[in-house]
């Protein structure tokens, strides 16, 4: 008894014992159990020993609990308020009742569940509406962060989580009858990403939030994801991931949003040169909202995903007349828009499909964020003109996916906001900011020109406009570089198909203001090669941004037993600033805390171990390293070289089984992209070696492979826990960053992986000793592939490698089907792109160095501790506030909004910043039972109140240890405590003041547990009074007496915040009142006061003028603001029409003499027509007509005839053929204007041909006097002294005159034939001339009537010639109508001409390889017949050989072998009796042991007592 005397006055020991007792159990004891009492009703110490048998039996009939389930018992954090719980219920039974129209009765855990996240919502939606409206009035720079992913995961538990009311929901569950964690389970994943991309968009998303950034996300709502992957035969089976099938409780429709979206058409130009986009297909799309909550700051920001909708859902038309399928045609064809994830684009139809996708959430995000950015105005009330456009909006592009998004903007601001277009262009830089996510070539998007000409006719405008300017800057600083201005364009050059590509990466970069890598590496090496030209032009946009993750999820949700362990050493600082995690580094000798680690991660891994043996049904060694490798599936990640790792160790167990191994169990997880071969290979073989080796009995426990079917965010949050090791391993320089390795970094497994993307900065901020890092660096791959790489040089050189590579190419893991994986064989032996056999060896010792570090179990558990403490930098919330810093230039906050049911100013002063240890005023506590120290009002000593002063000191000691073990003193829960309490007993100051001013930093909080600490300290009963029939009896009188201070607690606090609720509204409506009663005070005076002021009557009319004058002023200053913007307008359209002459100008400039030259010539043609054929056959007409009116005039007429008449008629003639000739001069004209080109240089000709004529002549002269002077030469050659040498020279000249007369007559030649063409010509043209003057004159002889007859019959001859031109015009507009429309048509059906040759190709090839492979499994099979055949001939003959044997003698062999297989049987089964009975002895030889060291510290705790 006096052992629990002293147990009773150190509750710490007893909790410490009563621990220690029940560590062992059957179940999971989920929920804490305190006993409840109010002094009123119990007196608590009277009952405590008697009921403690009672108790403790309780207690033993409990399971195992595991430390996360003993703190939620023991800490009185998170404890529910009961009126919080009780209207928990109430809500969760209305939405059960009114939104889900069951009872308990017909409800399914379905039902359950959309109950739950409905009353979960009405707790997210006030909060919701608030954020809003704080947006609203402060109008803050808003950022929009467009991806085509959003990986959220499941909704309600991280809601739970953010709103804090986790607690609550567990404890109204758990009343309900329900099982909260079952609920969870029935959530559907949200199918709107695949891999890291759409993950760190989740992340960022949570971390604006909770960072009070007014951020939005924009998406797209994917009916059915990427897809659900199903393993059938080792394969990868795609399914529609149909997550939205029953419904998502969490989204709200906004149909008054919806925005019209248009494709297709064609682009026209007005005479302002205006671009209009026409006859285009209209689809619509529908906004749901999405609540995004921060953590616990009331925070919630919106996630808005597009659904597309049809233009006519359905056709009445096509229904009536029997064509269903047509009625609804239109509907499906448009809403296959958001119907799947990123859809198979290696046919035709899937990337327009994919393209349409990328337009379609651009284009209805930037109208939704005009029209937002439009709804404000400024302090003069007008609308925000586009200049603070960039002030007021940031759009982060992540990743090329929504590239479009910068034409979009650029069309909306000049097409449809009529802005000019480089203030358009200045705009749209100074908005957008773009993250690039990988460097591998293949994965920068590269849209064909024909299809986005087809699909955006407008926009593939812009593009080109955009590079045209572009390239201009480009050529201007380097104008002799063509190649760099090939590398840097936009548009790429045609491939080997012909087919011109725009490069999206490079138009993210030319229009946005920053561009950022997403790790220190990778914005490396975007900056060194992959957009190293764009680097040199724009060195101040390039940035980096290390990724990161929210610790809310992936430790705090996620693995909640470290998230304690942690906030018991360092506090919960770490949720909002994971910096904070590197104080854990402080415990890295602390065997206590490594231990709590080693405990966690072992918790973890049995509760994987079970789930793994449900889902997979295989039974996993949990003592085993837990080797995980889960991400997207692709051949840089290399999963290949992880599955070769695995096979080297079990050819090494088949090699010597003896040889001591440590056990691994190696899990696998990840989609591949539907029409990535490769990839579905990998998988394939991954389930091929895993059959072989789970199914290995030499293998057994040492090694198991597991796929993890449909890898999810919800199944990562299972599985990273519980993880040892971490695969990182994809080849240096192509992994960008990775969020998969910070995941298990923060959870506490350590890493093996090669310096790629974020493992660099990793290894930096940890220590290379605490990561294991193998292979070759960015430089030497680089250096490698220079040099030439070569697999089988690497395969050769290494037999482990070599064996593997024969085992997966002879079919060693498929003898059924030899050739299966000989291609994945094939890329390793020829086509190693991302040097796996390079690698190899490396690799493998590396994963010897982890094998010996797991094996020193003090080690491992420092390295994960040091992993844990390092990840405060790949936080989500560092990266937010870098982006908001650098890029975005918006402020972050930790400061939280009020909650709904507090006023405005009740956030003033709400933070979650610690209070400083500065001295607290005094407190009125809302428990009545507690009595402040700092109150200042002198009381009377109660009777149960004691002097310590007369005490002794030791007692006083104990006294203080009791109360500190009562408000949780953190460092008395520690390994610490029995120095903490030996340091107390002997009067440590240092000890007692730190415990003091832990005190004062958490007066609340003392307060609260002194108050409860009566009724919540559990009764511990010492073993000797467990069957006491009286202690049962008490206990269940104590139970009846704690349910009733349970419904009396109830009461008291319902009516306690119901008084002061009450209170506080009626001193609101006392404080209304008496305003009321002074406003009308005020009034009353002030209407006297008017009243003695003379000629107020007269003073109200001119307050009325002045208000209407006011009125008007108002009216002028909108009609000068209207006027102020038709100026404006007109002022555009000056500049347009200014940049239009310069157009034209320059049009002019560019135009060559040849092209002027061509164009005269045509004109000619048309002049020479129109004097030939046209105006002669008029004037002919003309003629006619006139020759039939003067034969009218010569005739007789046998009545009076009326001269004025003909006259008159006469008279319309001449001025009709007046007509004619003005016309005739004015088309002549126009011919003489253009002809007087080639008449100028004929006369130059001319004057050249008399200037080389007259030299001619000059050179004949000179040649006639030449030869006679070389006559009289020869005449006086014999009297001549010098005839030699006047020979010589005569000779000279001669030929020299010889010569240039030879020149001369050549270009006589080439002159003459030139003066004969222009006299053709002339000669022509005076032809034509002299058959006009014929018809003159043949026009002036003839009579009246014949001039009359000639003029209409020329008359006739038009109007019949304009007629047939008029037809034959209206023929050829048809025809080349016609004509467009079929090259339109013939562009389409080649286009899918060409798809459907490239499937039938790719289903011939698939049908090819069907075949082979049939013809090597009839070649297998015929090869397993031969070998049964020779077997059956070898075991015939020893057939024969037994018949032949004596019966006796078998029977007797038979029964000898029964025997002997029996007796080992038995001495088996005899051993494992032997085993069982040893193990239960070392349990109890523990238990005995456990329970005597418990005895022996409270004996010497009671000899202690005895001593003072």
């Amino acid at each position: 008894m006096e052992v629990h005397r002293q147990a009773e006055e150190s509750p710490v020991l007893t909790g410490q014992y009563v621990r220690r007792i029940c560590q062992r159990g059957t179940s999971r004891y989920k929920r804490a159990k305190y006993i409840r009492a109010d002094r009123r009703i119990l007196d608590l110490p009277a009952l405590r020993w008697r009921c403690c048998s009672a108790l403790l039996a309780r207690l033993r009939s409990c399971a195992m609990l595991t430390d996360r389930d003993r703190r939620k018992q023991i800490s009185i954090r998170g404890i529910a308020q009961v009126e919080n719980v009780a209207n928990m219920k109430k809500t969760f039974n209305q939405h059960l009742h009114f939104t889900m129209i069951k009872d308990r009765n017909v409800a399914t855990p379905r039902d359950y569940y959309f109950s739950l996240a409905h009353t979960v919502r009405d707790y997210l939606v006030s909060r919701w509406i608030r954020t809003q409206q704080h947006y609203h009035e402060k109008d803050p720079k808003r950022v929009y962060y467009l991806s085509l992913e959003f990986y959220m995961g499941r909704t309600l538990s991280n809601t739970m989580l953010n709103l804090g009311i986790q607690a609550t929901c567990d404890e109204a569950m758990y009343q309900l009858g329900l099982d909260i964690e079952e609920l969870q389970e029935i959530e559907e994943d949200a199918g709107l990403g695949n891999g890291g991309l759409g993950r760190l968009a989740a992340c960022f998303l949570d971390s604006m939030a909770t960072l009070g950034v007014a951020a939005y996300g924009y998406g797209l709502r994917y009916e059915y994801g990427i897809f659900k992957q199903a393993i059938r035969g080792g394969m990868q089976v795609e399914e529609p991931d149909d997550w939205l099938r029953f419904g998502n409780p969490w989204e709200k429709a906004r149909p008054e949003y919806m925005l019209p979206i248009n494709f297709y058409g064609r682009v026209i130009k007005d005479d302002k040169g205006q671009s209009h986009w026409i006859d285009t297909m209209l689809i619509f799309a529908m906004p749901y909202d999405t609540p995004v909550p921060g953590y616990q700051n009331n925070v919630v920001n919106t996630l808005r995903l597009w659904s597309a909708k049809a233009e006519n859902h359905f056709n009445l038309t096509f229904f009536n007349d029997g064509d269903y399928i047509q009625a609804v045609l239109d509907r499906n064809s448009a809403e296959n828009i958001t119907r799947v994830l990123y859809p198979n684009d290696n046919f035709f139809e899937g990337r327009e499909l994919r393209l349409k996708q990328q337009y379609f959430l651009v284009a209805a995000t930037l109208q939704d964020i005009v029209r937002r950015f439009r709804n404000y105005r400024d302090s003069k009330g007008n609308l925000r003109s586009f200049d603070c456009f960039p002030d007021k909006v940031a759009i982060q592009l992540n990743d090329t996916h929504p590239s479009l998004a910068i034409p979009e903007l650029v069309r909306l601001l000049v097409d449809v906001e009529g802005l000019p277009w480089d203030k358009a262009w200045d705009i749209c830089i100074r908005t957008f900011a773009y993250t690039n996510h990988t460097v591998l070539p293949e994965a920068l998007e590269r849209w064909p020109v024909s299809l986005l000409g087809h699909l955006l006719p407008r926009h593939l405008e812009i593009i080109y406009e955009i590079n045209q300017k572009f390239l201009d800057q480009v050529v201007r600083r380097w104008p002799k570089d063509m190649d760099r201005l090939r590398r840097m364009s936009l548009v790429e050059e045609a491939d080997q198909f012909g087919e011109k590509r725009i490069n999206m990466a490079h138009l993210c970069i030319v229009g946005s203001h920053a561009i950022n890598g997403v790790a220190a590496l990778h914005s490396e090496i975007l900056r060194n090669t992959v957009f190293h030209d764009f680097y040199e032009f724009y060195p101040d946009r390039f940035q980096n941004k290390t990724n990161g993750i929210t610790p809310r999820r992936w430790l705090l949700l996620s693995n909640p037993s470290l998230a304690d362990i942690v906030a018991e050493r360092i506090g919960e600082s770490w949720i909002t600033d994971l910096s904070h995690l590197s104080q854990l580094k402080q415990y890295a000798d602390n065997t206590g805390f490594l231990e709590s680690l080693r405990r966690v991660k072992q918790e973890n891994k049995m509760r994987a171990v079970q789930w793994l043996a449900d889902v997979y049904k295989i039974e996993v060694n949990p003592s085993s390293m837990f080797d995980i490798q889960v991400k997207r599936i692709h051949e840089y990640k290399r999963q290949l070289l992880n599955l070769m790792h695995v096979i080297t160790m079990y050819n090494r167990i088949k090699k010597d089984p003896s040889v001591p191994v440590v056990p691994r169990s190696v899990m696998i997880g990840g989609k591949a992209a539907p029409g990535y071969h490769m990839a579905k290979q990998i998988i394939r073989l991954i389930n091929a070696v895993a059959d072989v080796i789970n199914n290995d009995p030499v293998v057994g426990d040492k090694l198991k492979l597991i796929y993890l079917e449909n890898y999810r965010v919800t199944l990562a949050e299972k599985i990273i826990p519980a993880a040892d090791l971490s695969q990182q391993i994809s080849t240096a320089g192509t992994e960008a960053s990775g969020t998969g390795n910070m995941k298990f970094m923060l959870n506490g497994a350590l890493t093996i992986g090669t310096l790629d993307g974020a493992n660099v900065e990793m290894a930096e901020e940890m220590g290379r000793e605490n990561i294991f890092i193998f292979g070759m660096t960015v430089q030497e791959v680089e250096a490698l592939q220079a040099k030439g790489y070569n697999a089988n040089d690497y395969i050769q050189k290494n037999p482990e490698l070599k064996q593997i590579i024969e085992q997966i190419e002879t079919g060693f893991f498929t003898p059924n089907n030899p050739d299966m994986f000989r291609d994945v064989a094939n890329v390793l032996r020829n086509h190693d792109r991302f040097l796996l056999c390079a690698d190899y060896e490396a690799y493998i010792k590396c994963q010897d160095e982890v094998n010996k570090t797991f094996m020193d179990t003090p080690r491992w558990l420092r390295m994960s501790l040091y992993n844990i403490a390092s990840s405060g930098k790949f936080s989500s919330d560092r990266t937010i506030k870098d982006y908001c810093k650098e890029i975005w230039n918006v402020p972050t906050t930790l400061e939280r909004l009020p909650a709904p049911f507090e006023g405005p100013a009740a956030s003033e002063n709400v933070t979650r910043v610690e209070p400083t240890p500065t001295r607290q005023p005094p407190i009125q506590s809302s428990f009545p039972h507690i009595k402040h120290v700092g109150s200042g009002s002198p009381t009377r000593q109660r009777a149960d109140q004691i002097d310590v002063s007369e005490e002794p000191s030791d007692r006083t000691a104990m006294r203080l240890l009791h109360g500190l073990a009562v408000v949780r003193y953190k460092p008395l829960l520690s390994s610490d405590a029995i120095e903490l309490r030996g340091a107390v007993l002997q009067g440590d100051k240092a000890a007692i003041f730190d415990a003091l001013e832990w005190l004062l930093r958490r007066v609340d909080e003392a307060e609260k547990r002194l108050y409860l600490a009566k009724f919540l300290v559990p009764i511990q009963i010492p073993v000797e009074f467990s069957q006491d029939v009286e202690l049962e009896q008490l206990c269940r009188q104590c139970d009846q007496l704690t349910e009733e201070f349970k419904e009396v607690h109830r009461e008291y606090e319902r009516s306690r915040q119901l008084a002061e609720s009450g209170g506080s509204v009626h001193q609101d409506v006392e404080a209304m009142e008496s305003e009321r009663d002074v406003i009308s005070r005020r009034v009353g005076r002030l209407k006297k006061q008017a009243e003695l002021v003379p000629n107020s009557g007269e003073m109200f009319e001119a307050c009325c003028q002045l208000r209407t004058q006011l009125e008007r002023l108002n009216e002028l200053s909108h009609m000068r603001e209207e006027l102020t913007t038709t100026i404006r307008n007109v002022d555009q359209k000056l500049v347009r029409l200014e940049q239009s002459i310069d157009f034209y100008r320059k049009k002019n400039d560019a135009v060559k003499p040849e092209d002027m030259i061509r164009q005269l010539e045509e004109e000619v043609n048309v002049l020479e027509y129109l004097n030939k054929e046209k105006l002669p056959s008029d004037i002919a007409e003309r003629g006619e007509t006139l020759r039939r009116l003067q034969l009218m005039a010569a005739q007789k007429s046998d009545g009076p005839f009326d001269l004025d008449d003909v006259r008159y008629q006469l008279r319309c003639t001449e001025e009709e053929i007046e007509q004619l000739r003005e016309q005739l001069n004015e088309k002549t004209a126009g011919s003489e204007h253009s002809l007087s080109l080639y008449r100028q240089q004929a006369m130059k000709i001319r004057q050249q041909k008399r200037e080389t004529a007259d030299l001619l002549q000059e050179a004949k002269s000179q040649l006639e006097t030449a030869r006679q002077e070389l006559e009289i030469c020869e005449r006086e050659k014999s009297s001549h002294p010098l005839t030699d040498n006047l020979a010589v020279s005569k000779n000279g000249k001669e030929e020299a005159v010889c010569g240039e007369l030879e020149q001369l007559r050549s270009e006589r030649r080439l002159l003459t034939g030139m003066q004969e063409s222009l006299s053709s010509q002339l000669t022509a043209e005076q032809g034509d001339d002299g058959e006009l003057k014929l018809l003159a004159k043949e026009f002036a002889g003839s009579s009246d009537e014949q001039r009359l007859a000639m003029l209409e019959a020329a008359k006739a001859d038009l109007a019949k010639a304009e007629k047939d031109t008029k037809e034959l015009y209206g023929k050829f507009r048809q025809r080349t109508e016609n004509l467009r429309e079929l090259q339109e048509e013939h562009a389409v059906k080649k286009l899918q001409h060409n798809a459907q040759i490239a499937k039938s190709e790719l289903q011939y090839i698939g049908l090819q390889q069907e075949i082979s492979a049939l013809e090597e499994q009839v070649k297998a099979k015929n090869q397993e017949i031969d070998r049964l055949r020779d077997d059956l001939s070898v075991v015939e003959p020893r057939l024969d050989e037994l018949r032949n044997l004596n019966s006796a003698g078998m029977e007797s062999r038979y029964q000898l072998a029964t025997d002997q297989l029996h007796a080992v049987q038995m001495e088996g089964k005899a051993l494992r009796d032997e085993q069982q009975k040893l193990r239960k002895l070392d349990e109890r030889i523990k238990e005995r042991e456990r329970f005597w060291k418990a005895a022996l510290l409270l004996m010497e705790c009671k000899k202690k007592c005895w001593k003072s």
